[in-house]
């Protein structure tokens, strides 16, 4: 990451300034909107033709678990 900094942002890493997972971490804030990606997973089903019952896989329950609790952190 140094290395990147310094070559593409000309940021250089001084004693004083440590930069690590956190701090990027906190950087970073996804942004999912629900209606959005509701409309997208019905258009995806409807395109490929899956099965409605689909969205009762545990797999597929999973996933959107996963993402709803990235959406509470951002909320």
């Amino acid at each position: 990451m140094g290395d990147h900094l310094e070559d593409v942002h000309k940021i250089f890493e001084d004693e004083t300034m440590a930069i690590s997972h956190k701090t990027l971490e906190n950087c970073i804030k996804p942004t999912i909107n629900p209606k959005v990606l509701r409309r997208l997973i019905v258009e995806w089903i409807i395109d490929r033709r899956h099965a409605f019952k689909e969205v009762e896989a545990e797999s597929f329950r999973n996933l959107i678990r996963y993402l709803d609790k990235i959406t509470a952190k951002i909320a």
